[in-house]
């Protein structure tokens, strides 16, 4: 296996991402991150500060304001804001799962994380950590596009509402789809998964065997 393999896991709402994402991390001993907390982070501070996602020009003036940084929780990676790092629950309401998507596709506020997201592979360096796994978003084709893995799951959407009828985010698939239809899917190298195929331990099998044959 490769020293210090950087592992992106990109996929529609509900593919499993963030669950596959920490199974690998705790296995092969890797700083995780998932980006769409970061997203949500933002989108809490910005609905904070009274930030219309219509008005862009005003997005733009409160980024320039809001100081992001690391905070390292066993072997996963926050975000934090100024300092501090916000609650999971506060991250997950029901405002945030409804105002994220419409903050997330700024061009502003993806450019504002770029760089910070960039980073998590020498924060994974500076803590010992052996890799990085990181996920969510334009991972595969825009922030990692060289990352020595690189994987995409999907699942049809019946399957993945089910999925999202379980756990703790409530927006609906389609929504989500709809407000993802910007994104870049899938480039070449990209290894596609489709996780209503396979239950997670499957799909979790398949990635382990890339990452050992590095």
């Amino acid at each position: 296996m490769k020293a210090f393999p950087i592992i992106a896991i990109d996929g529609a709402a509900a593919s499993g991402k963030t669950t596959t994402t920490k199974i690998l991390a705790d296995k092969y001993g890797l700083m995780r991150v998932s980006t769409g907390e970061h997203y949500r982070a933002i989108t809490y501070q910005l609905l904070s500060m009274d930030v219309d996602p219509d008005d862009e020009e005003a997005v733009n003036n409160a980024l320039k304001n809001i100081e992001i940084g690391n905070a390292i929780i066993g072997n996963r990676c926050a975000i934090t804001i100024s300092g501090a790092k916000i609650d999971d629950s506060s991250l997950r309401s029901a405002e945030i799962n409804e105002r994220v998507s419409q903050f997330a596709h700024i061009p502003s506020v993806r450019k504002f994380l770029f760089n910070y997201q960039r980073s998590q592979s020498e924060v994974s360096r500076k803590h010992g950590f052996w890799g990085l796994a990181i996920e969510g978003r334009d991972m595969t084709s825009v922030v990692f596009p060289d990352a020595d893995l690189r994987f995409f799951l999907h699942a049809d959407v019946d399957k993945r509402e089910q999925r999202r009828s379980c756990g703790t985010e409530m927006d609906p698939i389609a929504m989500r789809d709809s407000a993802d239809a910007h994104v870049t899917i899938c480039q070449d190298g990209v290894i596609r998964i489709n996780t209503g195929l396979h239950n997670l331990d499957g799909v979790v099998r398949i990635i382990s065997k890339y990452v050992e044959d590095l």
